[in-house]
């Protein structure tokens, strides 16, 4: 039996994604979670308490939007208050809060010592909250 060319590289095409989807799940896990959840989501999370933010973090991670287990709280260093951190996959909420952020512009950033970045396909989010 002889295999074409086409044919070839559509089994290597299928071989090679199977291989990638077992040996890094997580990366294939970061889907969308819709544009209203996104919206609501980050309303919660930049809300500005803490209270607001850990109920966002735990409908999110229920939704698969946010890695399990990254959420991370601590007292604040520059302020009153407490520092939050956590690490989201879902693209469509990373886009989501880091658009809100800067409507709410560069003071309000200052003031709750927001940061967020992505790599490797992570968006790693911090803050200071009431």
């Amino acid at each position: 039996m002889k295999i074409t060319k086409r044919q070839l590289k559509r089994i290597i095409r299928e071989e090679y994604t199977r291989l990638k989807e077992s040996i890094d799940p997580a990366r294939t896990a970061a889907t969308n979670i819709g544009d209203e959840f996104a919206y609501k989501l980050t309303e919660l999370i930049l809300h500005g308490q803490a209270k607001s933010a850990k109920q966002a973090y735990e409908l999110a991670e229920v939704m698969g939007a946010v890695e399990p287990n990254s959420w991370q709280e601590r007292p604040s260093d520059h302020a009153l208050g407490t520092h939050v951190e956590f690490v989201i996959t879902a693209p469509d909420l990373a886009a989501q809060i880091n658009q809100k952020a800067n409507q709410l512009g560069a003071a309000w950033m200052r003031d709750y010592m927001f940061n967020i970045q992505t790599m490797s396909g992570k968006t790693y989010l911090s803050m200071d909250v009431d």
